[in-house]
């Protein structure tokens, strides 16, 4: 990984990767939130950190929109067009569940193996699970990743 990402936030990516996979061996769920800076991040970053977390087992990867606020507050807010193309870049990882989050964007969730609509929105709403039956979809019966009790 560059080493711009120490100047940012004065740490480094091999502890938060060490948890990610302490916490995926105890078998708990897990969802990673990547806060996209468009002035800072690179399609190399983004690729970069999907294959790690990839080959750790991450199934759920958010990417997030940046907005300028409190100690944080230089720089300009990442653009739609800008998460989107990161949001490209995210899914050559090939983990099955990418979100964008902070944004206008559908956040609406699909079956990794037949694309059927599971989840209208991530609202907790539970009319808005409309395809998941004991945890399968319920057109192909494919697991899927997440918790809806």
């Amino acid at each position: 990984m560059p080493n711009s990402i120490p100047k940012i936030c004065g740490g480094s990516l091999e502890p938060v990767l060490d948890a990610i996979s302490y916490i995926l061996k105890e078998k708990v769920h897990l969802e990673v939130t990547t806060m996209i800076m468009e002035n800072f991040h690179t399609p190399e970053m983004i690729g970069f950190l999907g294959k790690n977390l990839k080959e750790l087992g991450v199934q759920v990867w958010h990417l997030s929109r940046f907005f300028p606020c409190y100690r944080f507050s230089f720089g300009k807010p990442t653009s739609e067009a800008y998460l989107l193309e990161m949001l490209g870049q995210a899914r050559l990882s090939a983990i099955p569940y990418i979100y964008g989050g902070n944004s206008s964007r559908e956040d609406a969730t699909y079956c990794p193996s037949c694309d059927t609509c599971l989840m209208t929105s991530h609202s907790y709403d539970k009319k808005s699970i409309q395809a998941i039956e004991n945890g399968c979809c319920v057109h192909c019966g494919s697991a899927i990743y997440g918790v809806f009790s």
